[in-house]
């Protein structure tokens, strides 16, 4: 009756299914947790992966496409600004060293500037545009080889014109030294003549007669005499002033009209050539004369100084020609790698900002994809081992401790349909079997002499039924033991594994930075050298300064001209003055002749001459006065020509100041994407920070782990201090 009260009382508890198939046990759940978190440290290093891909990725671009085709583009347009600067250079050569340097320096610019181009058609993708900027680069070497001839044959003709404008202004001293020797003997004549009127006077007022024919004429040849000297003196001073005049001209206009006034003046030479040489020796003049015919009309382009000049004017304006299309060429190549470098600024500011979009993506996604992580972890540590699976086993221990020490009315836990419940379910088997064996004992202690050896062998028979039921729940607990110890170390494996994974983006991220470092190094030197194309700019304004100083010296020293020639005008007004009182006092002397009667005729005749040769004075010095004035208009037009000149250089030096804004402006370009450069190195820095927190977590994680182990161990423990009690249990069954 008792027993069956016993077993009445726990219905509830013993409804036992020990044949019952577990489905979804701890194993598989904590293969499943385990394997979850293990996908989530996947997902994790896959983002990395993926966002240090992207902006690798990125980074290349820009460090292997864009930065060598702009540090090209530059260096491409620091030659064309050269050749630019260079071609007016090699016009402006005064010596063949110096012709020669520039030329050299010019083929190196081109040949350096084809390697620029060169080396773009291999980085760009739009071949046309590269095609184009070859082909107007090809176009210079030929201007260039041009301008270098012209300027070669300009030297020579130059200084072969110099030659000859000495030999000009050697005429000059050839006319003074052989005709002021001749005025001195006339001006004797003339006094001598003058003594023998007077000796004729003093005849006819004594009634003296005497042949005076000899004496009037003699005057008369004089005077012709003293007209041919001065035509011939003016005319060669006239002729030689025209050779110097046309050998600085500087159009071909001018050229002509001085070649034109040449023929004329020359023509008037002729006589008064003749007249000298029927009384003195002329060799020397007519040398002189020959001279002349040679330096400005006779002679070819090597003697000729107007056809010199000439042929000189015509090869500067050829050059003037070519100049301005090599300009044309250079400033249509400025503008072609000028579009060039703002296109691929505008690529690289959307690149980068891309880049940054990029990486914040990435950065969120990493955050989430932890926090998931972490909280995974937390979920399957806290509330599934924790607070599941070792309160369940804590309690079920807790059981086995009380039916062990005796307490055989305790309730086991069998909820659930996993291994933890089957172990209940086994334990409450261990229980009622227990309870039987009570019931057994006290039922033996009151039939204490039913038959012995069957009571033995029912013991033995229960004893044998507890070790086979305790064994196979201590076998299924360690068991669950073993396999949550591997899965422990399985997911801990994991953690260190995914922890070198992120140590990897880490140094991958480090090494990205470092490369970014050397982008930025890169175009801080590029920022040097467009510092130092400025640098050549300010000195190129500084020579411009320079040259409008002298420009202005030089306008200086035309004033000065200037102020001579108003000089020789007033002083010319006083010979004037002179000749006017000469042609009056030869008035006054025929007035005088004309009262005397016949004894005054020939005084009459010497006065006459007289009178001539003032008016022939006055002539010649209007003619001077002519030319004088129009070498004053000539100087005027200097002035004017060097105002110009001056406006010229500024109008090159305010040039220069816009050069240098513009390589002002690159230079803060440059400095910008030093900045971007810098911006995504920082971008970078935070990357791999957040790199190392993901690190730190996993370790966390991995302490996480431990602790898990570490309950599981204890756990084990557990059930081997249970195993040896159920085995001391047992033997002290046998024993009895």
């Amino acid at each position: 009756m008792k027993l069956n009260n016993v077993q009445s009382g726990h219905a509830v508890d013993d409804d036992l299914n020990l044949n019952k198939k577990i489905g979804f046990g701890i194993g598989k759940r904590l293969i499943l947790a385990f394997g979850g978190v293990g996908l989530l440290s996947v997902l994790v290093s896959f983002v990395s992966w993926y966002g240090l891909n992207t902006l690798s990725e990125t980074q290349n671009q820009i460090t292997e496409e864009k930065v060598p085709v702009i540090t090209t583009s530059m260096h491409l347009a620091n030659q064309v600004s050269q050749l630019v600067a260079s071609a007016p250079l090699l016009s402006s050569s005064k010596t063949q060293e110096e012709r020669e340097q520039q030329m050299q320096q010019i083929l190196d610019t081109i040949k350096e500037a084809r390697g620029d181009i060169k080396t773009l058609g291999s980085l760009m993708d739009d071949k046309n545009k590269v095609k184009a900027i070859q082909e107007k680069l090809d176009a210079l070497p030929s201007v260039v080889t041009r301008i270098y001839e012209i300027v070669g044959q300009t030297q020579h003709l130059e200084a072969r014109r110099k030659e000859l404008n000495k030999k000009v202004a050697g005429l000059r001293s050839v006319v003074e030294t052989k005709l002021n020797p001749m005025m001195s003997g006339v001006n004797f004549k003339f006094f001598n003549i003058s003594d023998k009127w007077l000796a004729a006077v003093e005849n006819a007022q004594t009634g003296r007669k005497q042949d005076l024919s000899d004496l009037q004429a003699a005057p008369l040849k004089v005077v012709n005499f003293i007209r041919s000297v001065l035509e011939f003196k003016s005319g060669s001073n006239l002729l030689i002033g025209l050779l110097l005049e046309g050998s600085q001209s500087s159009s071909i206009k001018e050229v002509k009209e001085a070649e034109n006034n040449f023929i004329q003046s020359i023509a008037l030479m002729a006589n008064p050539l003749d007249v000298m040489a029927k009384t003195q020796d002329v060799q020397e003049l007519e040398a002189l004369f020959n001279n002349l015919l040679t330096l400005g009309m006779k002679g070819n382009e090597q003697d000729n100084v107007l056809k010199l000049r000439n042929a000189e004017l015509t090869l500067h304006e050829e050059s003037d020609k070519l100049l301005k299309v090599a300009r044309t060429v250079s400033q249509s190549l400025s503008t072609e790698v000028g579009q060039i470098v703002s296109n691929l600024e505008k690529d690289m500011a959307l690149a980068v900002k891309e880049n940054h979009s990029t990486a914040n993506n990435i950065l969120i996604t990493m955050i989430a994809v932890v926090v998931i992580s972490l909280l995974s972890v937390v979920l399957v540590g806290w509330f599934y081992i924790l607070q599941n699976l070792m309160k369940r086993l804590l309690i079920l221990v807790e059981g086995m401790l009380k039916i062990a020490r005796g307490d055989l009315t305790t309730r086991v836990n069998r909820a659930g349909s996993d291994e933890i419940s089957l172990m209940g379910s086994v334990l409450a088997l261990l229980r009622d079997g227990l309870v039987e064996a009570e019931e057994l004992k006290k039922e033996q202690e009151q039939q204490e002499h039913r038959n012995e050896a069957a009571k033995k062998e029912h013991a033995e028979q229960l004893a044998k039924d507890f070790d086979e039921a305790v064994g196979r729940s201590l076998s299924i607990l360690s068991q669950s033991v073993s396999d949550i110890r591997r899965q422990a170390i399985s997911m801990n494996e994991i953690s260190r594994n995914t922890l070198l994974e992120t140590q990897e983006v880490n140094e991958a991220s480090q090494v990205m930075s470092q490369d970014i470092s050397a982008v930025a190094s890169n175009t801080e030197e590029l920022s040097r050298s467009i510092t130092e194309i400025s640098g050549q700019v300010v000195n190129s304004s500084e020579v411009a300064t320079e040259a409008v100083n002298r420009a202005a010296h030089l306008n200086q020293n035309i004033e000065k001209l200037k102020s001579g020639s108003e000089e020789i005008a007033s002083v010319i007004g006083l010979i004037n003055t002179i000749a006017e009182q000469t042609n009056l006092l030869a008035l006054n002397a025929t007035i005088e002749a004309s009262r005397a009667g016949e004894a005054g005729k020939g005084f009459a005749v010497v006065a006459s001459e007289v009178k001539n040769l003032a008016n022939q004075t006055a002539s010649a010095i209007e003619n001077i006065s002519k030319l004088i004035n129009s070498i004053r208009q000539e100087i005027a037009e200097a002035v004017d020509a060097n105002v110009q000149i001056t406006s010229i250089i500024s109008e090159i030096d305010q040039l220069s100041a816009g050069i240098a804004a513009a390589v002002e402006e690159q230079s803060a370009a440059t400095a910008e994407i030093s900045r971007t450069v810098q911006s995504t190195a920082s971008n970078v820095t935070n990357i791999s920070l957040r790199v190392v927190h993901v690190a730190d977590a996993i370790k966390d994680n991995d302490s996480t782990f431990s602790e898990v182990l570490e309950g599981v161990s204890h756990i084990d423990d557990q059930s081997r201090e249970l195993n040896r009690d159920v085995e001391i249990f047992l033997e002290g069954v046998r024993q009895k």
